[in-house]
């Protein structure tokens, strides 16, 4: 392993965190694996983080700052209409689905590590808040329903969207694609007025 400064070293370390976080989910997410993926050994990354909790966290939240940055960066030249449709469409064509899974995983790790709790809490209202925006935007704002809030709305296809995709991991069958995409498409007519 080359020599890298104390803040590079860190990033290097967290960046190959999220890759392990997205291939193995939380219960995969370990000193030892992360070392195995960043070709170094488990005490570098004790030198650098207190725990693996504390690395988790580093981990959520560069993933979720790399894909909401990903998404302005995919979007930016489009309407509000479309960025709408491209952020709801991945929900509803499957393309998302393996964030979703990691969503579904990480509101559970919340659940059962409250040290983890804030972060995960913090990242979904960074989501919620790309959202209301889109929904706030211009041309968006008038597919809404009187009935909702921009905000609100969002916040509620989301955790319908994460709440889907961790069903689909405990019951694939019941939770088939085609079964989210209806549910999802439904939700979305709904509150878009559709």
């Amino acid at each position: 392993m080359s020599y890298l400064a104390r803040a590079e070293r860190r990033q290097s370390i967290i960046d190959a965190a999220v890759r392990v976080l997205i291939r193995e989910g939380f219960a995969g997410l370990t000193t030892r694996s992360v070392a195995r993926e960043l070709g170094s050994s488990p005490g570098q990354i004790h030198h650098h983080f207190e725990s693996t909790g504390e690395l988790a966290i580093e981990a959520w939240r560069s993933y979720t700052d790399a894909e909401i940055a990903a998404f302005h960066t995919a979007t930016d030249a489009l309407g509000p209409r479309e960025r709408l449709s491209d952020f709801f469409g991945n929900f509803t064509d499957g393309t998302s689905e393996s964030e979703l899974r990691l969503w579904a995983n990480a509101w559970a790790h919340a659940q059962s590590t409250p040290d983890f709790a804030p972060a995960y809490l913090e990242s979904y209202q960074e989501l919620v808040g790309v959202l209301t925006e889109l929904f706030r935007d211009g041309e968006a704002a008038a597919l809404i329903t009187l009935r909702s809030t921009p905000g609100s709305a969002a916040a509620r296809i989301l955790l319908l969207a994460i709440g889907l995709s961790g069903m689909a991991a405990i019951d694939p069958e019941g939770f088939s694609e085609r079964h989210r995409t209806r549910i999802i498409g439904d939700a979305l007519s709904a509150e878009l007025g559709a």
